[in-house]
């Protein structure tokens, strides 16, 4: 009985520390996507002041 309590304890760690790295994936995706869209707003921003230029 005792093997298979923990053999449990392990599976329920593994999978807690499965949970926590998709967790910081997750977080870390969210970052990049944050950074991407702020890089495009940018250069939106200075495409718009390109063709203020030459209009």
């Amino acid at each position: 009985m005792e093997y298979r309590e923990r053999e449990l304890a392990l599976k329920q760690e593994h999978f807690a520390l499965y949970k926590e790295e998709l967790r910081l994936k997750e977080k870390k995706m969210d970052q990049q996507f944050k950074l991407l869209s702020q890089q495009i707003a940018l250069q939106h921003k200075q495409l718009e002041l390109e063709l203020a230029k030459h209009s």
